[in-house]
């Protein structure tokens, strides 16, 4: 029996909760929020995401 589940997306849904330091002083970082939703027109591959980037004040940016 084949697994039919895409491993890339598997992949992607593990970033979920990540934070990543993205300069050496630790002043600004991402965070990834990744979830499962039903495959629709929007949303083809049955993924939602956002990737927010957090400055030293702890603010969006």
């Amino acid at each position: 029996m084949k697994d039919s589940r895409d491993p890339t997306l598997e992949t992607l849904l593990e970033l979920d909760g990540q934070v990543l330091v993205v300069d050496p002083e630790g002043s600004y970082w991402v965070r990834f929020v990744v979830t499962a939703v039903p495959v629709s027109p929007e949303k083809p591959h049955g993924l939602d995401y956002s990737l927010t980037l957090h400055g030293p004040v702890g603010g969006l940016r």
